[in-house]
């Protein structure tokens, strides 16, 4: 003997859980910027700034959100065109002790973001 089965409200239900996709999406985005930003703070506090009349790279910290392989990604670094100085800056140089600042900030941002992680991503799913 042969039942029907008959469900009601398929169509809102997929519309609902594609609305909750696209805010989860941007509550993500959002999220991962905001958190970006704490440890971009801290690069500009930690980096070393000379008394040269030149670009800085404190001044030249930039963040960025990239699709890395599939996952949203924040990329925090100087510009391009002052890098080349801070891996000197990072790493030493035969002549130059290092004065790391990337891989501190990160260490020392750590809970700071973790925090921000969450209390961005729970308003985001929550609102």
């Amino acid at each position: 003997m042969a039942s029907d089965f008959k469900m009601d409200g398929i169509e809102k239900m997929l519309q609902r859980l594609e609305r909750l996709d696209q805010r989860m999406t941007t509550a993500e985005d959002f999220a991962l910027r905001e958190a970006g930003k704490v440890v971009q703070k801290k690069m500009k506090e930690n980096v070393n700034r000379s008394n040269k009349n030149q670009p800085h790279i404190q001044d030249h910290i930039s963040l960025s959100i990239r699709d890395v392989d599939g996952v949203q990604t924040a990329i925090i670094a100087p510009l391009s065109k002052l890098a080349w100085r801070a891996k000197f800056l990072e790493f030493g140089t035969s002549k130059m002790s290092a004065r790391p600042f990337v891989e501190p900030s990160i260490v020392e941002s750590k809970m700071e973001v973790k925090t921000v992680l969450g209390v961005v991503l729970k308003k985001g799913f929550t609102s």
